[in-house]
């Protein structure tokens, strides 16, 4: 009986050891592919590398929409920096062509780092999808590049650590709000210290992320990580003390092209979540049951992720929602987060993978990276997270993009 009981121990051990090493390696060999997509390479053309590509490339297109359509209007708003002096947000407005009730916002790069994606539809947008038949229905607001700093410097938050995703309001009592759960996990989250992608607190981060999650739950977790914070200013998620100046200069700039409208679509681009390769519909919960019915019926060939679903968690300070909506109260205002899939977050291998590059990128910006190399692998492994480089990635993303934005202006069109 004891020699049973002695090789059922060991048999035990060795079983639980094997599932480590087999879980440590699928972590650190995770890589999402593109397997069944095809590359369409005049899609690629809207892509760019940098700031100043993606900029310069926009800019062309919103010139050449200026000459194509009567009465638009483009200007650009600087964002004041300590450390650069050529942060740009451009903003195109095209009016439409017969009285509309109707305006159309799409706007890029709240998430800096994300901006590439936004960019890139953006531009193929104008060169596409904008057609007189579509600004015979409705206007037109583009909103490019909104956190230029975090674009140019391939951080999500702004140079003063700001989510905008989380700082966007016109009511400072945003910065009062409380999330009691991102104060349990503000030491896993934050660490102090020059950070190395090889020190062991990072090699083994999936195994101290199942730590909390068995802990606090994974809904739990995610909805105190992802709600926005207004208590630790070199945290992520934080939400800032203030208005970010971007944010002041939109409330004063935008209110009058979006006051003549009846019914505002505003659509904020992003990538990150869901699947790889996926398009996906977000939005916080909507309390008003028939802009619910509006913004289903305009994205009725599509599943929309509410934020009170296991799927997301809700949100403080958005952009889209409550921001732009509190600028034009008079209106029907619908609105989403539009995000494409870029590394398979869906999963928990995927959603850990992601918030330790969060975390990587933010320890090194606030408290400096172990070397050089460090500080490359770990910015370029933020960008490649948010702006996949494969071509076949990128080409399907345009492709997504196409199916559902046809398929939304036509339905927004006669709603």
């Amino acid at each position: 009986m004891k020699k049973f009981l002695k090789i059922l121990v060991v048999t035990l051990i060795a079983l639980i050891l094997v599932i480590l090493v087999g879980l440590h390696i699928a972590y650190h060999s995770f890589s999402p592919d593109d397997k069944g997509l095809q590359v369409n390479e005049s899609n690629l053309a809207y892509f760019q590398e940098s700031y100043e590509e993606c900029r310069k490339a926009f800019l062309e297109q919103a010139r050449a929409a200026t000459e194509m359509y009567d009465l638009s209007k483009m200007f650009s708003i600087k964002v004041p920096s300590k450390v650069d002096t050529a942060l740009y947000i451009d903003i195109l407005y095209l009016p439409p062509k017969h009285d509309s009730s109707r305006l159309l916002v799409l706007s890029s790069g709240i998430h800096g780092v994300e901006a590439f994606m936004g960019s890139a539809f953006q531009q193929f947008f104008l060169e596409v999808l904008l057609t007189e038949e579509v600004l015979a229905d409705m206007g037109v607001l583009m909103i490019h590049g909104i956190n230029p700093y975090g674009f140019k410097y391939l951080r999500r938050l702004t140079e003063n650590n700001v989510d905008l995703n989380r700082g966007s309001e016109t009511d400072p009592a945003l910065f009062n709000i409380k999330n009691e759960g991102y104060g349990m996990v503000n030491e896993f989250l934050n660490p102090k210290g020059k950070v190395s992608k090889n020190s062991v607190r990072n090699q083994f981060f999936h195994w101290a992320s199942i730590m909390n999650i068995m802990k606090y739950s994974k809904g739990v977790l995610q909805q105190a990580i992802g709600q926005g914070q207004y208590d630790y200013p070199e945290g992520i998620m934080f939400g800032g003390n203030d208005f970010e100046p971007q944010i002041d200069s939109l409330r004063i700039r935008l209110p009058v092209f979006l006051s003549p409208y009846e019914t505002i679509l505003a659509i904020d681009l992003h990538t990150g979540h869901g699947e790889r390769g996926g398009l996906y519909p977000l939005s916080n919960p909507l309390d008003n049951p028939q802009n619910l019915q509006k913004t289903e019926s305009v994205f009725k060939d599509h599943h929309i992720v509410w934020g009170d679903t296991d799927e997301t968690y809700t949100t403080t300070g958005g952009f889209s929602d409550p921001f732009l909506q509190k600028l034009c109260p008079s209106a029907t205002y619908l609105h989403l987060t539009v995000e494409w899939g870029t590394s398979d977050v869906h999963k928990i291998i995927g959603s850990m993978h992601l918030l330790q590059n969060h975390v990587m990128e933010n320890q090194g910006y606030n408290h400096g990276y172990k070397n050089s190399k460090q500080e490359e692998r770990i910015k370029q492994g933020y960008k490649e997270f948010f702006y996949p480089s494969s071509d076949s990635w990128r080409s399907g993303a345009i492709e997504s993009g196409r199916e559902m934005f046809s398929t939304v202006l036509e339905n927004y069109s006669v709603i």
